[in-house]
């Protein structure tokens, strides 16, 4: 499964988008590694970069849609 995660700063919301599905979201990152947790999925190996200027986690290649 190919997902992105984003931040919505007018909605204060994380936004979780999986295969082209409509975005699902959460309250807060944490909210967002359970639900992937549950699927079976972990977080990509590494640390996970938050960028305030694009509002968004960026996630290693792999996990990037």
């Amino acid at each position: 499964m190919k997902y992105a995660v984003t931040y919505n700063g007018d909605q204060s919301v994380f936004e979780l988008q999986a295969d082209n599905q409509p975005p699902i979201t959460f309250e807060n990152h944490f909210a967002v590694f359970e639900y992937l947790k549950d699927r079976g999925l972990t977080e990509p190996d590494g640390d996970y970069i938050y960028d305030p200027v694009q509002k968004r986690f960026i996630f290693s290649g792999q996990h990037a849609l």
